[in-house]
């Protein structure tokens, strides 16, 4: 009989809800350090905490959402990807092509284009009721 090796599967989910307004993009970074810390490696996870943060940004500036409502965070860790889906009640947004910044004097603009570089891949869904960003990142978890 062979010997045959098999590789433990890391997996973490959590999702958590934070209410809609300015305060969002800060709890959720938080949410998400506390959840991870030290469960990711450093450059990982600042890409996550960076691109949460911006998608919760564009929910909270461009959603339509109001105020009393929320936004819905859930995070999947496996051994080499992370999953984001990052829902809200809003009208969402349909991208043009590929995601280009605003220049000028207006700061912001670069979420969308952060998004499309530093993830594997991602996508936008219309729900009921509301709209969903999700996103990829592949990367290593922290050596154990």
């Amino acid at each position: 009989m062979a010997l045959r090796e098999f590789r433990q599967k890391l997996s973490m989910v959590f999702g958590f809800v934070v209410p809609n307004g300015l305060e969002a993009p800060r709890r959720v970074r938080q949410a998400v350090r506390q959840h991870l810390h030290g469960a990711l490696e450093a450059r990982l996870a600042a890409d996550l905490e960076l691109l949460v943060s911006e998608v919760v940004t564009n929910a909270v500036r461009h959603g339509g959402s109001g105020l009393r409502d929320a936004i819905d965070v859930r995070v999947e860790v496996g051994d080499d990807t992370v999953s984001v889906s990052i829902s809200d009640s809003g009208d969402g947004f349909a991208p043009g092509t590929r995601p280009q910044p605003r220049l000028g004097r207006e700061a912001g603009g670069f979420g969308l284009l952060l998004l499309d570089r530093l993830s594997t891949r991602w996508g936008i869904e219309r729900e009921d009721g509301g709209f969903r960003v999700w996103f990829r990142l592949t990367g290593r978890t922290a050596p154990g």
